[in-house]
């Protein structure tokens, strides 16, 4: 599932994010080295409901979608996380929607 990055004490994963949840996976605005906030966002009784599960991940690298027979239109973000966020980030990217809020450069 993750793997140990080496001297910063973070562990890597990727999740599927949908292009617009990502700043379309463009790279001026989405690229290795940015911190984000992972959101996952559930529907309960008909009402989106959003959490926050990781802040100040790092996003290690953002694969575009597959193209082909079988592609999707999904990203895959391989992100960097504490790895005490690593089972809440793992989690959502499962029947949740994954929204990324870029933070690098944020003064909060």
């Amino acid at each position: 599932m993750a793997r140990t990055e080496s001297g910063r004490g973070l562990v890597e994963l990727s999740v599927p994010v949908e292009p617009a949840r990502a700043m379309n996976g463009e790279r001026r605005y989405l690229r290795g080295g940015d911190r984000v906030d992972v959101i996952a966002t559930t529907s309960a009784a008909g009402k989106a409901v959003a959490t926050t599960v990781a802040t100040g991940a790092e996003v290690v690298e953002v694969l575009p979608p597959r193209q082909g027979i079988g592609g999707g239109s999904t990203l895959t973000v391989v992100l960097g996380v504490q790895p005490a966020d690593a089972p809440a980030v793992a989690g959502a990217s499962s029947g949740t929607s994954i929204s990324l809020v870029r933070t690098t450069g944020s003064t909060s």
